[in-house]
């Protein structure tokens, strides 16, 4: 049986994701919260808020003490969905956005913390997920 050998990973991938690219993630992701959240959100902020939960996720881990809060703000973001396929705004209630802000908490910790192959790595997830999602919806 011959062994695949891996090649090492470098210095860069072993360290977290640099300080500037993590506080730039965050904005943009905080940003999009407080869009939705003052009424003038739209199809974008929510997308970017499902895809920052389901990358959160998948750094975590299953084993994460995590989960439950990553569950409640994808619920929430499920609730603001079902709210526009009803017609009505792309609006958070404040139940939502506390369970959103506090997933958002979760990724800003985790992207500081993780090494950045796993950042990557989660990221891949999420897009592969995110492609079978769409693969099966249409």
């Amino acid at each position: 049986m011959t062994k695949i050998k891996r090649r090492p990973l470098s210095r860069a991938m072993l360290l977290p994701i640099p300080v500037q690219k993590a506080r730039a993630l965050s904005l943009e992701y905080h940003l999009a919260l407080s869009v939705l959240n003052a009424g003038r959100g739209g199809i974008n902020e929510a997308i970017r808020l499902v895809q920052v939960v389901w990358h959160a996720r998948f750094m975590a881990g299953s084993g994460s003490g995590d989960t439950g809060v990553i569950d409640a703000a994808e619920a929430a973001l499920d609730d603001v969905g079902a709210r526009v396929d009803e017609g009505r705004a792309w609006t958070v209630t404040e139940a939502e956005h506390a369970a959103i802000a506090q997933a958002l908490a979760i990724y800003d910790r985790l992207t500081a913390g993780v090494p950045y192959h796993r950042f990557i790595a989660a990221w891949e997830r999420m897009q592969q997920f995110s492609r079978q999602l769409q693969d099966a919806a249409a």
